[in-house]
């Protein structure tokens, strides 16, 4: 088995590409689809996704493929990523058929599999590529496929951040709103006490 070694320009170029990407003028989907992309060409993989894990549940929120089924929920316990992301390391299969994870891979031989890291140190998922033969990647392509773990962390955790946001926005504004129409009903009631005085104390 013939290790897969990177290319240095190659990588360069891609890493330039995955780099000058910005959700703020790209949608996040498509930002980690350039990314699972450029993983999947870097390691000359058949399928590359990128997940994130709450818990017990795993969702599957970009791929390579633009797979129909990109959002599709998956069992954490029935899945490898678990170990990922229980371990916080990459997991490198290089032969399913000699591993324990055989059952989990679904029928592909080769995995890689790392950590979505945030700046934090916050896992939020996983970058994992499949090959369908058996496979051996050198330390250097790894830890580029870590370096675009964290660009793919660092927007989704941005993009939770600008959402939080927006809608803390979107409620002091609606509350910015209802104190201002709760002002003028007051204001409106001192103008007319103001003008009849004599009619109000009747009352």
């Amino acid at each position: 088995m013939e290790p897969t070694y990177l290319q240095s320009e190659q990588c360069q170029v891609i890493l330039g590409v995955l780099s000058a990407l910005s959700y703020r003028s790209h949608s996040l989907s498509s930002y980690l689809h350039e990314i699972t992309c450029g993983v999947n060409r870097l390691l000359n993989s058949d399928s590359t996704i990128v997940t994130l894990c709450e818990g017990e549940t795993g969702q599957v929120i970009a791929s390579n493929s633009q797979m129909e089924n990109a959002t599709s929920r998956f069992a954490m316990h029935k899945s490898v990523a678990k170990t990922v992301v229980q371990n916080g390391q990459a997991l490198m299969i290089e032969d399913a058929s000699q591993s324990p994870h055989r059952e989990q891979l679904n029928g592909y031989l080769c995995y890689l599999g790392v950590p979505l890291r945030t700046l934090a140190g916050e896992i939020l998922g996983t970058i994992c590529s499949f090959s369908h033969l058996p496979r051996q990647y050198t330390p250097e392509a790894i830890a580029t496929v870590e370096l675009l773990g964290e660009l793919a962390a660092t927007a989704i955790d941005n993009y939770h951040l600008y959402q939080q946001q927006q809608q803390f926005n979107e409620t002091l504004e609606a509350e910015v709103g209802k104190r201002s129409l709760e002002l003028q009903a007051a204001q409106s009631k001192l103008i007319e006490q103001e003008r009849f005085p004599l009619t109000f104390c009747l009352n």
